[in-house]
């Protein structure tokens, strides 16, 4: 409490004196600094400014009597810590943690680390770059859904879930990857026993061609390619669509902050006390 109260009496008496002595040297101008040093006013300013300088200095050389936080707390930090360091590494939305503690969790990791000016300062503007990737996310499966009941991709014959899941996931991955650009081949694979067509790496079936008993094998095949190619070209308009475009951004904008942001993370996970905040949920739980 004494520390706290050193650190913030120094901080209204600098920002005191230097408000005064600036209103001095305002009124005198430019070419009143001859007698500065004899304007009663400035000096008061620039006294009260050191001894708010000193003031602060105490408070920071004064030892921190706040408790340590409990085991269990102090692994909820570090947990949330790894999280943040696992969702960044990766480029993805911040994870705080479990949906029902998420919230909680974040509060009481913006209260210890409050004064990590630096740190909280780069993670709201990486969560900013997060939502707008959020945002170009769900937009594009909206754009996806809709353009796939245009091009006649439904049921009977198409299964739209796992062609909508999987156009999606694949457009995101190689956006965030810068990959748009890349060759693409969905490597088709199927049987004319059961008519099951999916792409290579999946055993879902996308869709169901079924062959006809006097149907070669080769009309089949031409047949399914008349069935991929709307799939095939709903791949291809997605790879240039504004909202795929909108998560390139993203990624080029959140590069440069997971190089800056890990090395803090990383000099976090290594502070070895964590003491109490009043602003934390948990710690004011725990008193």
């Amino acid at each position: 409490m004494v520390r706290a109260t050193f650190l913030a009496l120094g901080g209204v008496l600098i920002a005191i004196g230097i408000f005064v002595a600036g209103i001095c040297a305002a009124i005198l101008g430019p070419d009143g600094w001859s007698v500065l040093r004899h304007a009663g006013a400035f000096q008061s300013g620039t006294g009260v400014t050191v001894v708010g300088v000193l003031m602060t200095l105490a408070g920071l050389l004064l030892p921190d009597h706040r408790p340590t936080i409990p085991a269990g707390h102090l692994a909820s930090v570090r947990d949330t810590l790894q999280r943040l360091q696992a969702s960044i590494s990766s480029l993805r939305v911040i994870n705080y943690g479990d949906a029902d503690d998420s919230e909680r969790r974040r509060r009481a990791f913006r209260s210890h680390f409050r004064r990590s000016r630096r740190l909280r300062w780069q993670l709201r503007t990486y969560e900013r770059r997060a939502a707008s990737l959020q945002k170009a996310k769900a937009s594009l499966r909206a754009r996806i859904t809709q353009q796939a009941s245009v091009l006649g991709i439904q049921a009977p014959d198409y299964d739209a879930r796992f062609i909508i899941n999987g156009i999606t996931a694949t457009t995101v991955a190689r956006a965030e990857q810068g990959q748009l650009d890349f060759p693409f081949n969905f490597g088709w694979n199927g049987s004319d026993v059961d008519g099951g067509i999916h792409p290579g790496g999946t055993y879902d079936y996308w869709l169901v061609v079924k062959k006809m008993p006097a149907e070669t094998l080769e009309d089949w095949k031409a047949r399914v390619a008349t069935h991929t190619e709307p799939i095939e070209s709903l791949f291809s308009s997605a790879q240039m669509w504004d909202e795929t475009i909108a998560m390139v951004k993203f990624r080029n904008q959140a590069l440069p902050l997971q190089r800056s942001v890990a090395p803090l993370l990383r000099q976090a996970m290594e502070r070895e006390i964590f003491r109490t905040v009043r602003r934390c949920p948990v710690c004011r739980d725990n008193r």
